[in-house]
């Protein structure tokens, strides 16, 4: 995963811990997610409160009951959101649902470079409340057994497809993918093990581990650079690339959003 969208499914994870009165020390600052991040605010109103444990106390003391991640896809003229999520601000819009008793609040995230400070840091992040009072959605059960009997086919089909092409690298990262889906242990290299002492049932475990291992959507040399002079080649890289892309955004929303009760 990239850092924004890796950021915000953290938040939304140990969001969830906080809010269930486990306050987990080692995540700010020291968290991987917040690596080169020169600051992290949240802004609501004219308010700003400084960094994650600021804002997870504000909304445990309005009321708020849990946290869900939501994906929704990019409306750009050019390039799919799977093309563009190598790029801050690409692969679609990652919103954070605080869900309190009447209604929810919908937060999203604005990154911008600044100058190096003397730390290498050069991220400004800035989550801005963009619907304070927003309708609850229905709350929607996901079959995650289901969803992990998808993204290991998908898995499974890609992988046999790069090692056709030669795509060495490739392949090697999507067993290694197909493996998390059934490993007791799935966390331990996801973003560098940030996730890795979460609370979550293993089915989400294994769908987060699986999506970190499987993320290759960048930018020059990654799987999003790959071309083939084959029109059937090419016909079905793009296929099995836009079906992973959409299972492992999937994956991302169920793992995260896994203990989270329902409303």
């Amino acid at each position: 995963m990239n850092g924004p969208i890796a950021q915000a499914a953290a938040l939304a994870v140990y969001g969830n811990e906080y809010l269930r009165g486990s306050v987990w020390s080692a995540f700010w600052p020291s968290a991987n997610v917040f690596k080169y991040c020169k600051y992290v605010h949240f802004l609501d109103g004219g308010e700003t409160l400084a960094d994650p444990p600021a804002w997870f106390a504000a909304l445990k003391a309005s009321g708020v009951s849990g946290l869900r991640l939501h994906h929704v896809a990019g409306k750009q003229a050019i390039g799919s959101d799977r093309e563009l999520a190598g790029f801050v601000g690409g692969g679609g819009r990652w919103l954070i649902e605080a869900i309190a008793p009447q209604a929810s609040a919908i937060w999203e995230a604005g990154w911008r470079v600044a100058p190096k400070d003397e730390h290498g840091s050069i991220w400004e992040v800035e989550y801005r409340c963009i619907a304070p009072h927003s309708p609850r959605p229905p709350h929607q059960d996901v079959d995650r057994d289901a969803l992990r009997a998808r993204l290991r086919s998908t898995l499974s089909q890609i992988a046999a497809f790069a090692t056709q092409q030669k795509l060495d690298w490739f392949a090697t990262a999507f067993e290694n993918a197909r493996r998390k889906l059934e490993n007791d242990a799935p966390l331990s290299e996801a973003w560098g093990g940030d996730f890795a002492h979460a609370t979550l049932p293993l089915a989400g475990q294994q769908l987060l581990g699986a999506a970190a291992a499987a993320w290759v959507f960048g930018g020059m040399g990654s799987w999003n650079d790959q071309g083939f002079e084959s029109k059937a080649d090419d016909a079905e890289y793009k296929r099995l690339s836009d079906q992973l892309w959409v299972e492992l955004c999937d994956s991302v929303c169920a793992a995260a959003n896994s203990p989270v009760p329902a409303g």
